[in-house]
């Protein structure tokens, strides 16, 4: 199920009566910049780098591939470098 809060979708309003349920949903309006997907990861990394694709992913409001696509132009760079497996490695960044 996808998080409604990627979207920018909250909860305002959840009232539950006898015979139904009422909610009231607000999209609030997310914050567009103008900074590349790229440079969001590369921050992202230097700050927490054990984060996932997924993680970046939800972050950011792309796709998890595409995420992966950008891990694989950065590692290919040299902007990004792996330590360690998949599960339990880190992202060392070299700016």
């Amino acid at each position: 199920m996808n998080n409604p809060l990627r979207y920018g979708i909250t909860v305002d309003d959840l009232h539950i009566f006898t015979d139904f349920v009422s909610v009231t949903f607000r999209k609030t309006v997310l914050t567009v910049t103008k900074e590349k997907s790229s440079e969001k990861i590369l921050s992202f990394l230097k700050e927490t780098p054990t984060l996932t694709a997924t993680d970046i992913a939800l972050k950011i409001g792309i796709s998890s591939r595409a995420v992966e696509k950008q891990l694989s132009k950065l590692k290919n760079t040299g902007k990004l470098k792996r330590i360690g497996p998949a599960k339990g490695g880190k992202w060392e960044v070299d700016l």
